[in-house]
């Protein structure tokens, strides 16, 4: 899946804040903040991001909230998927398939 626009939830609470998705800001004893998003129809609970977490919007324009891990797996893969096609639109080998 193909994202909008992802943003990584940091020292960055102003522009968390200007996102239409969010819906609560919480400031927990340990100084770091917590955002909740708006609940849509792909999840069964609202979202909740902490620091580290990628904030994203999909094709859809349903926002979600990844770990930094699975946003990084994420776009190794759609990367990777991207290289692996020739101008033809048929895809190349792999290193590993040849």
């Amino acid at each position: 899946m193909k994202y909008k626009q992802c943003i990584q939830v940091g020292n960055n609470a102003n522009d968390i804040l200007k996102l239409p998705c969010v819906t609560t800001v919480r400031k927990l004893d340990s100084g770091r903040y917590m955002y909740e998003l708006e609940f849509n129809n792909k999840q069964w609970l609202p979202p909740i991001a902490n620091e580290g977490d990628w904030i994203c919007q999909d094709e859809d324009g349903e926002w979600t909230v990844m770990s930094d891990e699975t946003h990084k797996f994420l776009k190794e893969l759609w990367t990777e998927n991207m290289s692996t096609r020739m101008s033809d639109g048929k895809r190349e080998p792999r290193k590993s398939e040849s």
